[in-house]
């Protein structure tokens, strides 16, 4: 049998198999909860579930979770998107094969090694290259002083790169 129910609780959620606590027809028990393969989830508790009873077993469930308050929403027509609608912070594949990252946070990026492929590759903001602390870039025009005391301007740095610009 196939039900509607809403989560009413959430179970610590360090074991393999996700439990949440389920209300249907005027009835409280326990199921399992099952996401896709690659995505992880805990759903809010108030969020709709649809149980299934394995084996026609009442007390066998398992079900998934959905909130359709609680989506994204004015996707277009094969848009995909990924993320976290408590907080905003989202990953959208969109319609046009443009990918979009947003966060209301730090966005952290790790590996061994860490490549960044594009035609055009722009920053905007305060950029801080080898960590923070590092010392200044110098740019095309900048001013260049001997470090006497007090320093002496001694010219403008009159070349450099046609591939890396900064304003």
């Amino acid at each position: 049998m196939i039900k509607k129910a809403t989560i009413k609780n959430l179970f610590s959620d360090n074991q393999n198999a996700q439990i949440v606590q389920i209300q249907y027809l005027n009835k409280t028990a326990v199921s399992e909860l099952i996401n896709v393969y690659g995505i992880s989830s805990l759903p809010p508790i108030g969020a709709q579930f649809v149980a299934f009873n394995l084996g026609g077993e009442e007390g066998n469930k398992f079900g998934f979770a959905y909130s359709p308050q609680n989506r994204f929403k004015d996707l277009k027509e094969g848009e995909v998107v990924v993320g976290n609608v408590k907080t905003g912070s989202s990953v959208k594949f969109n319609a046009d094969g443009s990918i979009s990252v947003s966060a209301n946070g730090d966005i952290n990026i790790s590996g061994s090694d860490v490549i960044i492929n594009g035609g055009k590759i722009t920053l905007n903001g305060d950029c801080e290259l080898g960590g923070p602390g590092g010392l200044p870039i110098a740019r095309l025009g900048d001013a260049v002083v001997d470090l006497d005391i007090p320093p002496v301007p001694i010219g403008v740095i009159a070349a450099g790169s046609a591939n890396h610009t900064a304003t």
